[in-house]
């Protein structure tokens, strides 16, 4: 993704199919289902981080302000993507049909730089 003409667009498309995968879905649903489960923790933790970072590399060219919370800038993009793929898939076994995914992925990020416009560089066209 970060090879792309636009990374950030990438990245969350990337993102979106994986959250929406029915065996990332099945082993999600797995994890959490555990009541003593170390591994979740461990996924928690460290799957986080590696979203973070993902996410906070492909925003950090975008960003004027040196002090922006590039965290908080990733949770608001990735929550957003988590909204309409992850949690209908977790909750009520409903995947959206990747066109749809597509689309509010574009929505979100869309959304996501307006929000942040005073400290993004351009904004990614659609």
């Amino acid at each position: 993704a970060m090879q792309a003409k636009d990374p950030l667009r990438a990245l969350c498309h990337s993102y979106s199919r994986l959250l929406s995968d029915a065996t990332v879905l099945g082993c999600l649903r797995a994890v959490v289902a555990e009541p003593d489960n170390s591994f979740r923790e461990h996924l928690a933790t460290h799957g986080n981080a590696i979203f973070l970072n993902e996410f906070q590399d492909a925003i950090r060219p975008l960003i004027k302000d040196p002090h922006a919370n590039l965290m908080q800038a990733s949770g608001e993009l990735r929550g957003a993507i988590e909204h309409f793929t992850l949690v209908p898939g977790l909750l009520f076994h409903e995947t959206p049909s990747q066109e749809s995914i597509s689309a509010m992925v574009d929505d979100a990020l869309n959304s996501w730089l307006r929000r942040w416009q005073t400290q993004a560089l351009s904004v990614v066209s659609s």
